[in-house]
């Protein structure tokens, strides 16, 4: 599994880090493509690409890395950073046009994003779901943000 990091991608500031080897695993639910992993921080520390592309290693037999999937760690993600899962949803850098990666194999490659949450985002992903989070104001590049909670302002600027 290789990790490609690129320093202030898509601006200064920010790291944004590719899989390469997660396609070339074999899941029956990957009917429609094989999944490369995209993540995009606001953070100096090298440490989120080995976090990345350990997560791809460790999982890649057992996560279908679908929009929605949450994974959950006992630690933190990376060291400048109290977040210890990861959710699954469109990358934020890649326009949608460009996240099918035809290669010439029996299925083309779907890049995928990785959104760093803490594990409260987590416990409330999965008891109301993907939307009622995805709505609420927060940073997806922010990995010192405080947890995003029912109540604050959303996106659209009304309460949840």
């Amino acid at each position: 599994m290789v990790a490609l990091r690129f320093r202030d991608l898509p601006e200064p500031g920010i790291q944004t880090v590719f899989t390469s080897g997660l396609s070339r695993a074999r899941q029956a639910v990957w009917t429609q493509g094989r999944p490369e992993l995209v993540l995009s921080v606001r953070s100096a520390d090298p440490g989120w690409a080995s976090a990345v592309a350990t997560l791809a290693q460790s999982m890649r037999d057992v996560c279908p890395f679908r929009v929605g999937d949450v994974i959950g760690s006992r630690a933190p993600l990376a060291g400048d950073t109290t977040m210890t899962s990861w959710l699954c949803f469109a990358p934020a850098v890649v326009p949608a046009e460009a996240r099918r990666i035809e290669v010439g194999d029996d299925l083309p490659i779907n890049l995928q994003g990785l959104y760093p949450i803490h594990a409260s985002e987590a416990d409330l992903i999965a008891a109301h779901g993907l939307g009622p989070f995805w709505d609420m104001e927060w940073d997806p590049y922010d990995v010192g943000r405080p947890p995003a909670r029912p109540g604050a302002p959303t996106r659209r600027g009304r309460r949840r």
